[in-house]
């Protein structure tokens, strides 16, 4: 019996083979395709999450460096394992009660350990190093005009920060009379900076790798 019984189901594998039922074969492309695709998407969700990702700049706070429609790669693995240095272009969320989830595209300025003075235009930095101030130089990124206030639109007089505590950064737009930045928002925790820029894509005339900011006498 079992000899005839192997005959019948070689003959039926035969008959499946040459003349497959359509349902079944449907299916089966349908759940080959869906594991490809799963995949594949967790694979990429996996990149754009937590090892780099394309940013689009929407707005002009970062103007003239930046300018709307321009695309960097942002690194979000890397800064995991090391600090950011003053001059990163980096991209964040405003740890704001009620903002909108929109990403931020600022420059740091300010680093952990840090004082920031705004006077006459000029941002002063005071740190162990500098214990008297000394005026940030950024020439490199700027235009020699630029006039830095703390109060964003009006000017105003001297202010001074509050000293950035431990794995905290001040962060301010190259665009500094219309920049929504640490100026109104206030410092930012690391927690809320998602990575910082690696490489620019547009326009093709600054295509390249990032470069860090290099500031007279002051460490990054």
């Amino acid at each position: 019996m079992s000899i005839i019984y192997q005959d019948i189901a070689d003959k039926t594998e035969i008959r499946r083979k040459i003349k497959p039922n359509l349902a079944e074969e449907a299916f089966d492309y349908f759940w080959y395709f869906f594991r490809v695709f799963l995949i594949t998407s967790i694979f990429f969700s996996f990149i754009k999450t937590s090892i780099f990702d394309i940013i689009t700049v929407s707005g002009r706070s970062m103007y003239p460096t930046y300018d709307n429609g321009n695309q960097i790669y942002v690194d979000y693995l890397t800064p995991n394992f090391g600090e950011y240095r003053r001059g990163d272009v980096v991209i964040l969320k405003v740890p704001v009660e009620g903002a909108k989830d929109d990403l931020y595209i600022k420059r740091i300025i300010g680093l952990p350990g840090d004082t920031l003075i705004f006077e006459s235009g000029k941002v002063i930095l005071v740190n162990k190093d500098f214990e008297k101030g000394v005026v940030l130089d950024e020439s490199t990124y700027l235009p020699n005009t630029t006039k830095t206030y703390k109060l964003v639109n009006t000017g105003g007089d001297r202010f001074v920060e509050k000293t950035l505590p431990p794995d905290t950064y001040f962060v301010m737009g190259d665009n500094r009379t219309g920049s929504k930045d640490s100026r109104i928002i206030g410092q930012i925790q690391r927690k809320f900076i998602l990575g910082r820029e690696f490489f620019r894509i547009s326009p093709p005339d600054k295509r390249g790798v990032f470069q860090v900011p290099t500031y007279k006498n002051v460490p990054n």
